[in-house]
């Protein structure tokens, strides 16, 4: 495979370059598809457990700075934390909100709980600004000492039982938590400077904060922590003399919920270097397993203990969705017989990973993938270096000294698949990307229907492909250079570079029609999901979905006793 890649350190002793690739790699054509990027499983490497590594590993210290909660659970409350040499400080401000205000649309305006997460610790007068620009949240002013905004609603049914479980001085029941698995969910997380708050580049100088996405899940793990101080608050107001703390294993198995719509999903269009870092790291990864020549006993244990525990994990994901809920049933079957196959069948002395994983090439892709995670799991520390390459600040850039004859190469070589589809078809422009005016959020049209189609994001990358190769071909010297195309074609300048970029990048283009009739966004939601290392996805329809973020993960009470297991918390299970 072609293309230069940002420098990637695998050890403490060696620099090598990510485009030094094995030759083992998964190839874009087979995982740059939607059905395969929408059954993607959280792997080692996604932005939580980073998170969490990184804070084991600076023992930090969380406490409750403020609590100025009444016996309703009203007010305010501050939890802090250091990391590095750095304190931030979740500012959490909590109200009275009636069923029919509840709602995990984009367009509520009111939430049980609004947060941000703030530079330092905020004095009283801070805290009286911050509440009246955090409750309203997009319709807020804020500084640059704001570095995340959030909000978020009380899982109803579960909360309440949760609640007088412990306040008549019982735990609540292992189903009860299993079906629900989180007391609240955030509806939405902003970072990087959106509604005025903090730009990235605030908070990147921080080595701990490097890999993508560590302020907004740092905040997310505190909203975790924070649901479990309040309900344990509401509990003792509410019986003071019999009300008990949750059980840690129980807080553990709870996670945070998050419900999540099209705002999300452009992400990766607009982002295209760094989806494909995401994608190469995480395929560099499952490369390198696979070609682990031996196994140890305990890494051979660790490798059953492991699809076992995914096993059960499986078992305990209950979903609605009648699609995804056959996705399942037939993920749980097949993950049933490749255990069957490890632990009764005569196995290879050598290269054993390869051969198991060989085994799901004709079984479903959610199967392949949820492999694919537990193999990574057993890389060696060795290859923590690979989070430094999940940032990848270069955007895409034009080259205009190109060739035409070079450009019509590249796109015959790595567009192939755009000529495969259909596009005379009515229905392969049917929807159009916008952004709504009264949210600024993504939203998804009918062209054929709706109004506001010339408004349009530039989605439509199959399309833009054909018309370039038709407009080039025509181009009567092919030798001439892309800047001189472009003088007479300055409409093409979008899609030339993203062409170009997918040259250096080859895993930054999602290989399907993104405005076809019967294109599912929720693809796109639970990629970018998988990697921050969401589990549990919970489609409500195909634009718009529930996961957990956090689920076993261990707590901040932890962060000083629990220095063996602090990372072995994937495929969480109360059953085990």
């Amino acid at each position: 495979m072609k293309g230069t890649f940002v420098a990637l350190n695998l050890n403490k002793s060696s620099v090598s370059q990510c485009g030094n690739l094995p030759l083992n790699l998964r190839t874009p054509k087979l995982v740059m598809n939607l059905e395969r990027l929408g059954s993607l499983f959280p792997q080692k490497y996604s932005f939580m457990r980073i998170l969490i590594r990184n804070l084991f590993k600076k023992n930090p210290n969380f406490r409750v700075e403020k609590n100025k909660l009444n016996s309703m659970g009203f007010g305010h409350c501050v939890l802090t934390i250091n990391l590095g040499e750095v304190l931030y400080s979740l500012v959490c401000f909590t109200g009275k909100l009636a069923a029919e205000e509840r709602s995990d649309r984009v367009i509520a305006t009111k939430w049980d709980a609004c947060f941000c997460l703030y530079l330092g610790i905020p004095n009283d007068q801070e805290i009286k600004k911050l509440r009246q620009h955090v409750t309203k949240q997009e319709n807020g002013r804020f500084n640059n000492n704001v570095l995340v905004l959030s909000r978020a609603n009380k899982s109803v049914s579960l909360f309440e039982y949760v609640l007088n479980c412990l306040a008549n001085g019982k735990q609540p029941s292992k189903k009860s938590i299993m079906k629900t698995s989180y007391l609240m969910r955030t509806t939405a997380v902003y970072g990087n400077g959106k509604f005025g708050i903090a730009d990235r580049n605030l908070i990147s100088g921080n080595k701990e904060l490097i890999p993508p996405f560590q302020i907004e899940m740092l905040t997310v793990y505190l909203i975790r922590e924070f649901s479990f101080f309040y309900i344990e608050y509401l509990a003792k107001h509410k019986n003071k003399k019999n009300a008990i703390t949750l059980d840690l294993n129980l807080k553990k198995y709870l996670g945070i919920g998050n419900s999540t719509g099209l705002g999300m999903a452009p992400f990766l269009v607009n982002h295209p270097s760094l989806l494909h870092s995401w994608i190469m790291a995480k395929e560099l990864i499952l490369a390198e397993v696979l070609k682990f020549k031996t196994l140890t006993n305990f890494q051979f244990q660790k490798f059953i203990e492991l699809l076992t525990r995914a096993k059960k994990h499986v078992n305990e994901w209950q979903v609605e969705d009648k699609s995804q809920s056959r996705k399942i049933k037939k993920l749980n079957s097949e993950v049933n017989l490749l255990i069957k196959k490890l632990t009764t069948q005569n196995l290879p002395n050598i290269y054993l990973l390869k051969y198991f994983f060989d085994q799901t090439k004709n079984l479903s892709i959610e199967t392949q993938e949820i492999v694919a995670s537990i193999l990574i799991e057993l890389a060696p520390n060795k290859f923590e270096g690979i989070e430094e390459c999940l940032a990848n600040p270069n955007e895409p850039k034009l080259v205009p000294s190109m060739l035409i004859s070079e450009l019509i190469e590249i796109i015959r070589n790595d567009y192939d698949w755009v000529f495969k589809l259909d596009l005379r078809k009515k229905s392969s422009d049917t929807n159009f990307w916008y952004i709504s005016q009264e949210k600024l959020e993504p939203r998804l049209g009918n062209r054929y229907e709706e109004k506001g189609s010339e408004l349009e994001m530039p989605f439509k990358i199959p399309h833009y492909v054909k018309l370039l190769k038709s407009l080039l071909e025509k181009y009567p010297n092919k030798n001439d250079t892309v800047a001189s195309f472009l003088l007479k074609n300055p409409s093409e300048r979008f899609i030339i570079r993203r062409i170009q970029n997918n040259a250096r990048y080859p895993y930054s283009e999602i290989r399907d029609n993104l405005v076809d009739k019967n294109c599912k966004p929720i693809d796109m939601l639970r990629c970018k999901l998988s990697f921050f290392g969401a589990s549990k996805f919970d489609p409500k329809s195909d634009k718009w979905t529930r996961v957990t973020l956090f689920q076993g993960a261990p707590i901040a009470s932890e962060f000083f006793s629990n220095k063996k297991n602090y990372d072995d918390w994937s495929f969480a299970t109360l059953t085990n």
